[in-house]
């Protein structure tokens, strides 16, 4: 057995290890003279005694170990209406109780077991001033005056009435005083500058100023739902708690738009449905939910979650309220639990450790303590599955240790707080990780330093550097290779085209020689053969100019004659263009004098 620097005791045996909290959750049920439950409310008496009121119209006494219990004579058929404050004692010491159609006043008395036996002082009906018949919640202000609530079901209807203290009447108030009467009153608080604060079952609040109400929603950013608490803590801060959206925080009650600061499950709340508020001697804030209560540091930076698991006696806290001593006292559907806050001590960060590391399926050898700090794993491409365990070490008072992991390599940020003590990791790229895991404290407190594991996950060897840079060098000298190839066959094949050029255009001049020498050859023979056949050379020359037309394919003859008899030049078209069907009708002749300059 051994103390921790939180003062509670560690309990190691054979099969495990247990802590006892020095300061822990006292719990208050059957057996300590409480009667029904739920817990509808809580307060103190002018006696500085603690009371209870609860299910059924019992009400009982705090003596400092246990409870005792009374019945007050109220009708038979009285019954409370859902998450009303049933009982209440002002601050003269007179009590109050609020049923399904009636008000009942009872005088002060310092014996609590004589108010079992004594008559009412007065019953109030809505013929005397109140607002509606369902008594729903009581509210005393600074002045002594008293706000009665009501609300509209069962026939009844929704309202606000307010008993002067001085008269001893109930006003009713309605539209013409500015108050929403569709609406019914679920909370009350007053702050510093006398301001009334009224919150509603149908969801908004409203502040009541110098004879008049200022209503707020949604839209001025008033956490939605039934707001079901409101309270002024040390700072003069008001706290707001709805059904739906967690808490709300004003600073300045005094403003004409006050904002709202909002905490929910978003950034640490339990849960959205806070169902009461209260605070510790320490400026520490409680909120009620329906799954336990969420304390909340000074500076709002720290929550510290209970539970069942530290000792609540049920997790639907619908009733909280802080003592003359600083005791904080807790009512649910399942009794009543009081926790005594304590200054918080320097707390120890919580150590983290690595359990268990498993590499596709194998398990490697750690420390039977865990250890901090892995490095410089080397593992195959097949060895890219990993599961690894962690635990922390929490040596301070009540809360779950939560953990945060993350992948250097992999992830950008850290995982969301759980209490999940494993994380498996599949079929990793390649690459150089580290994995690093923090435990959180209940307040917020992490680890001085995340446990580590370093290593690398080699690729395959076609996918290494060395395999790559031999495959681009081969490639590359292939790639020259078919380059000094290609460039070569070029030279080869300008050479052979260059070659081939000249010898066409040789084989072109020799084709065009041969063609002439044997278009020569070809016209001597026709001209030979004309000249054979014509009596006269008169009628030689057109047949020979045709012949040479037809040698060389061309369209229209011409021949020049010299006419003897009268010295004239002659030119005479004796071939016809190829479009004219007709000769000797197409004939031109063209005759020119004698010295003429053709």
């Amino acid at each position: 057995m051994v103390e921790d620097t939180g003062g509670n005791l560690w309990l190691g045996w054979t099969t495990g290890l247990m802590r006892l909290e020095r300061h822990g959750i006292s719990t208050y049920g059957d057996a300590d003279g409480l009667k029904n439950f739920p817990i509808l409310a809580i307060g103190e008496t002018v006696g500085h005694k603690l009371y209870v009121a609860e299910d059924h119209y019992f009400l009982s006494e705090f003596d400092g170990k246990g409870f005792r219990t009374i019945h007050p004579q109220l009708s038979p058929d009285a019954k409370a209406v859902w998450t009303s404050n049933t009982a209440f004692q002002d601050h003269t010491g007179e009590w109050w109780f609020l049923t399904n159609g009636k008000l009942y006043q009872f005088a002060a008395s310092e014996d609590f077991n004589a108010l079992a036996h004594e008559r009412p002082l007065a019953v109030y009906t809505m013929g005397d001033g109140l607002s509606g018949s369902m008594m729903f919640h009581m509210f005393e202000d600074s002045k002594g005056n008293l706000w009665i609530s009501t609300r509209g079901e069962a026939g009844g209807r929704n309202g606000l009435s307010v008993w002067d203290r001085a008269t001893k009447k109930f006003h009713a108030l309605s539209d013409s005083d500015g108050f929403r009467t569709d609406k019914a009153v679920s909370s009350f608080a007053e702050d510093r500058n006398g301001n009334l604060w009224l919150g509603f079952y149908q969801g908004g609040m409203a502040r009541y100023s110098s004879g008049s109400f200022r209503e707020f929603t949604t839209a001025d950013g008033l956490p939605r739902g039934l707001i079901t608490a409101l309270y002024l803590d040390s700072q003069s801060r008001l706290w707001i708690a709805s059904s739906d959206n967690g808490l709300s925080r004003v600073d300045d009650t005094n403003a004409e738009h006050p904002g709202f600061i909002t905490y929910n499950t978003s950034n640490g709340l339990s849960s959205n449905n806070v169902r009461s508020i209260t605070e510790d001697l320490y400026g520490n804030i409680y909120a009620g939910t329906a799954r336990g209560v969420d304390r909340l540091s000074r500076d709002a930076k720290r929550i510290q979650h209970y539970s069942v698991r530290e000792g609540l006696v049920g997790d639907f806290v619908n009733v909280a309220y802080r003592d003359r001593t600083g005791a904080i006292w807790f009512g649910t559907p399942n009794g009543l639990s009081r926790l005594v806050p304590e200054p918080e001590l320097q707390l120890t960060p919580p150590p983290i450790r690595l359990g268990a590391l498993r590499i596709a399926g194998e398990s490697r050898a750690l420390p039977e303590l865990g250890s901090t700090e892995i490095n410089s794993l080397e593992l195959s491409p097949t060895q890219s599955n990993l599961q690894i365990e962690f635990f922390g070490i929490d040596f301070n008072t009540g809360g779950t240790l939560l953990y945060q992991y993350k992948l250097e390599g992999a992830d950008r940020d850290w995982s969301a707080p759980s209490t999940e003590r494993t994380v498996s990791y599949a079929r990793l790229a390649p690459g150089t990780y580290r994995f690093l895991v923090r435990a959180v404290n209940a307040e917020g407190i992490e680890s001085l330093a995340p446990a580590s594991i370093t290593f690398t996950i080699w690729p395959p060897v076609w996918q290494r550097w060395w395999f790559l840079a031999l495959a681009a060098f081969f490639v590359g000298s292939i790639v020259i290779a078919l380059d000094r190839y290609r460039a070569n066959r070029m030279k080869e094949l300008d050479a052979a085209l260059t070659e081939s050029r000249l010898l066409t255009e040789t084989l072109t001049e020799q084709r065009s020689e041969l063609s002439k020498a044997n278009r020569v050859l070809e016209l001597e023979y026709e001209v030979t053969s004309i000249l054979a056949e014509a009596t006269t050379p008169h009628e030689a020359a057109p047949k020979i100019l045709e012949a040479i037309c037809k040698v060389f394919n061309w369209d229209i003859g011409v021949i020049w004659n010299v006419d003897e008899d009268s010295e004239r030049l002659r030119c005479q078209d004796v071939w016809p263009p190829r479009s004219f069907d007709d000769f000797s009708a197409r004939t031109i002749q063209h005759t020119f004098a004698k010295w003429q300059d053709v």
